[in-house]
């Protein structure tokens, strides 16, 4: 895998589609609405976009990741979620009055589990497999039984993306990356065939998605499926689309994509008129904001910007009460991280390497 695998570009790309597709409609500062018909349809599968972003950073912590350093790689993802936390600034201003978990810090604790995997056992597809549905078993039986510890919102559902059984979806990717694409049609095809047999018979939830149902982990494999394979037989030559640029530029999309509804969508309720111009402008933005990170990038060189970052995410709502201000802030902090996050792990591998270097001449001496 040395040259770029446009497929995982395009996976990431769907998600943020979806993305637009569920926000638009349900994102707070809007105000909650219900759609029907085919808008209520492409909103549902709109909110499977975590299961996309979720399995491709199992792919991509199973193939590129671990090459680096585990002394590098778990202090980076760290950081990662701890600077994430701004995403959930966005969402709700006292970020502390519930789960610190949510999409930034799953893929955090993703990537460091996937990694340690791979680096200790170095599995094979099919572990990837039996791991997914065992973690899926574990949530459905076991997870409801046990109670409330203070981190148990990382770990367990009901919350917003614990471990169990979100984990699930990463090792899910990664086995159905490493088959052949036919059988990624193969899967979705006969799991969605049995889903309607059996909700023919019998009563399936396919809706219940924080506190995974079986119908809504159905669900998932079937959309997993089916874009691994629309993604996979699609030839891409270049960068050459938005649906491709916002997949290379996924994590600046999360935080770009609430700022272009937050401005636009108060001005129309009309929901197909909303999601294309949020999708305009939200590639409109993070297109300026790409230009001008150009002038400043050098900056996030310096860990100690970093570190300033992360006092700012956990300081901010706690001495700032005015939620506009908060929203401004943390979006603020979070496209500075998402436009320069790529810099982390090599920061944090020059600033680890220093450091022995320094204790080995202090041995020597």
């Amino acid at each position: 895998m040395n040259e770029r695998d446009y497929s995982l570009d395009c996976i990431k790309g769907i998600a943020c589609i979806f993305m637009i597709l569920i926000h638009a409609i349900t994102l707070v500062t809007v105000g909650k609405s219900n759609v029907d018909g085919i808008f209520g349809v492409l909103a549902f599968f709109g909110g499977t976009a975590p299961v996309l972003f979720f399995a491709v950073s199992g792919i991509t912590s199973s193939a590129f990741q671990v090459k680096k350093s585990i002394k590098a790689i778990i202090p980076a993802y760290l950081i990662f979620g701890v600077l994430g936390v701004s995403y959930i600034g966005i969402w709700r201003a006292n970020i502390y009055s519930s789960s610190l978990c949510d999409i930034l810090q799953m893929m955090a604790m993703a990537v460091i589990i996937i990694v340690l995997i791979e680096k200790i056992i170095k599995p094979s597809k099919i572990f990837y497999l039996v791991a997914s549905i065992a973690v899926f078993l574990i949530h459905y039986f076991i997870t409801s039984k046990i109670p409330a510890f203070p981190v148990k919102d990382f770990l367990f559902a009901p919350a917003v993306f614990p471990i169990f059984p979100w984990i699930s979806m990463v090792l899910l990717g990664i086995f159905l990356y490493r088959i052949d694409k036919k059988w990624n049609l193969l899967i979705g095809t006969s799991v969605f065939v049995v889903s309607i047999l059996v909700s023919m018979v019998t009563k399936v939830d396919f809706f219940n998605k924080f506190n995974m149902s079986v119908g809504y982990f159905a669900v998932s494999i079937f959309v997993m499926s089916t874009v691994f394979f629309i993604s996979r037989t699609i030839k891409f030559k270049k960068l050459n689309n938005p649906i491709l640029y916002f997949g290379k530029n996924s994590l600046l999309f999360l935080y770009v994509h609430l700022l272009a509804i937050k401005v636009f969508a108060p001005f129309t309720n009309n929901v197909l008129l909303r999601w294309i111009a949020v999708l305009i402008l939200a590639y409109l933005l993070m297109l300026g904001i790409q230009f001008i990170n150009r002038y400043i990038e050098k900056a996030f060189s310096n860990i100690v910007i970093w570190i300033l970052m992360i006092v700012a995410v956990v300081f901010i709502p706690l001495f700032i009460g005015n939620v506009n201000l908060i929203f401004s802030l943390e979006m603020l902090i979070g496209i500075l991280f998402s436009a320069n996050y790529h810099k982390l792990s090599g920061i944090i591998e020059k600033t680890f390497s220093h450091k022995l270097n320094l204790v080995g001449l202090k041995m020597k001496s």
